[in-house]
């Protein structure tokens, strides 16, 4: 049996309740630890877990003080919290896949948590047979990696055994397995999405953005029956907002939704969703440009207090990709210069010379990134990864800028797939893995543009295993909660800063841009065999 390899053991994961409903608002940003502290403490009334290296004991290392938490949360609870030791575990867990959940291919690789100084038996017992299976220690602590072929697709039941404490401890598991079929999961999560979250309760904002642009896909290509009730949800999401007028455009994020409302006005002229869309490109055309040549990511609203003169990575999916899309579409070739020019440069103050992967943001006035250090944030390299792809599906094929564009894209696909772990995730600090959690709506960001990018033949073929190996990573981590598939390990709302600001960011579910880079992943993988 081949060795997956060593991954660098480091750090602890971090591990929260089960996140509310996303009716009830995230914050329109994070202003790191502090805010973090207090939205969740005191807004969401949920508990805090912070990991044993003591994320609370970091959030001010200057002043040497700890984050402002609400009266009825005393700080010398957070600090208890912070330096209790952790118990050690008793048992075994299997992190990957999920219990029922669904392997794409024709090997699942298992992610496992042993007790504490256990040791993992030598074979596994699969469908009632004992198999060998060699394992290697993954990046957290008691984490390991071990591959299991299997013999054929259907249902499967998996048993791993451990001594713990001189004493036999064993998991066991039932799941699926197929080589085809990307697409069903993807449905299955976009209509369990849309149960919950009626169109008519969506925000005006850059979450329920992300997922309508996830949508969209399959309300134009999608499956008949599902298409019609996805382009019928888009519709009542754009119809509601052209009837209240938008919230005030005054920053990146808030631009967002209008990338679907140019899809609705482009393919079925939809009036209102053609008001909704202009409202978007207006904030683009009129918003002053930073001497870059980029717009700041808080533009003119009152947040940029807190990060004034910065760009965001994130901005190149936000207002970049809107501005291609309006430009193909209004035949407006200023716009669409300027959509061409945005990850360049982007590019040229946040892409790593040595690394190839982007920082979070920029500091204009200073000439500094944010984090300062070689750190990465995935879902940010996920962002530019899909902007990039979006952007040139928007050009001509002799448009002079596609080589730089794709040189920028090869730097970054590569450097992505040198931090690809075993079972085919990254975590949410690229290279760092270890020190936050698996990550899920970045990885399944990557493995969509990757995909389209060996589909368009842009990139080597190679890319395309890497993509599904990702998606798969992804799905096998799909859980079934309340009769209903749901998606974990996505990231919350990430504000830029130093690396203990990432180690804060809870890992929560179903996400709205969680959920939507799955669709598009499912989408663009659709008719792949997975090996």
């Amino acid at each position: 049996m081949r060795a997956l390899g060593r991954i660098r053991p480091a750090g602890a994961e971090i591990v929260g309740r089960r996140p509310p409903r996303e009716s009830k608002p995230d914050p329109p940003f994070e202003l790191g630890v502090a805010a973090t502290l207090v939205y969740t403490l005191a807004a969401r009334e949920e508990t805090l877990s912070i990991d044993r290296a003591g994320v609370a004991l970091e959030a001010a290392p200057r002043s040497g003080k700890l984050s402002p938490v609400p009266p009825r949360v005393p700080a010398f609870v957070v600090v208890l919290l912070a330096v209790l030791p952790t118990a050690a575990g008793a048992s075994v867990r299997m992190e990957s896949p999920a219990p029922g959940g669904l392997v794409l291919g024709t090997s699942v690789v298992l992610s496992v948590r042993a007790c504490a100084g256990g040791r993992l038996r030598e074979h596994v017992r699969l469908d009632g047979t004992e198999v060998p299976v060699t394992w290697a220690a993954g990046p957290y602590r008691r984490q390991w990696y071990g591959r299991v072929r299997l013999p054929r697709e259907g249902a499967h039941h998996l048993e791993v055994r451990a001594s713990c404490r001189q004493r036999e401890r064993a998991v066991t598991l039932a799941f699926e397995s197929r080589r085809r079929g990307a697409l069903e999961p993807g449905l299955a999560l976009a209509r369990a999405y849309m149960r919950a979250h009626p169109a008519e309760t969506l925000r005006w904002d850059w979450g329920p953005a992300v997922f309508l642009y996830g949508l969209g896909p399959l309300a134009e290509s999608g499956p008949a029956s599902f298409a019609k009730a996805a382009r019928a949800y888009l519709e009542a999401y754009h119809e509601r907002w052209a009837r209240r007028g938008p919230p005030a455009i005054d920053r990146s994020d808030r631009a967002a939704p209008a990338l679907t409302a140019v899809s609705l006005a482009r393919d079925g002229g939809n009036a209102g969703a053609l008001a909704n869309a202009l409202a978007g490109v207006d904030y683009v055309k009129t918003e002053p440009r930073n001497r870059l040549g980029t717009l700041d990511h808080l533009g003119h609203s009152g947040l940029r207090i807190f990060y004034p003169g910065t760009i965001w990575v994130d901005s190149l999916m936000m207002y970049a990709v809107l501005a291609a899309r309006w430009g193909r579409h209004a035949r407006d070739p200023e716009l669409l210069e300027f959509a061409a020019t945005q990850p360049l440069r982007f590019a040229s103050v946040l892409q790593d010379p040595a690394d190839g992967l982007f920082r979070h943001a920029w500091r204009i006035a200073a000439g500094r990134p944010i984090p300062t250090d070689a750190t990465y944030w995935l879902r940010g390299n996920g962002w530019a990864l899909v902007a990039i792809a979006a952007i040139l599906d928007e050009l001509d094929l002799d448009d002079p800028r596609r080589p730089e564009l794709l040189r920028v894209f090869l730097r970054l696909a590569a450097a992505l797939r040198a931090w690809q772990q075993p079972d085919g995730l990254w975590d949410s600090l690229v290279n760092h893995p270890g020190l936050t959690h698996p990550e899920t709506s970045g990885s399944a960001l990557v493995a969509y543009a990757l995909a389209r990018a060996v589909h368009r033949g842009w990139i080597d073929a190679e890319y395309l295993d890497v993509a599904r190996r990702a998606f798969a990573g992804v799905t096998a981590r799909l859980e079934t909660r309340d009769g209903a598939l749901s998606l974990p390990l996505i990231s919350g709302p990430t504000n830029p800063g130093p690396r203990w600001n990432y180690r804060s960011i809870r890992a929560r579910r179903d996400l709205p841009y969680g959920v939507g880079p799955f669709l598009l992943a499912a989408f663009e993988l659709a008719g792949e065999e997975f090996p």
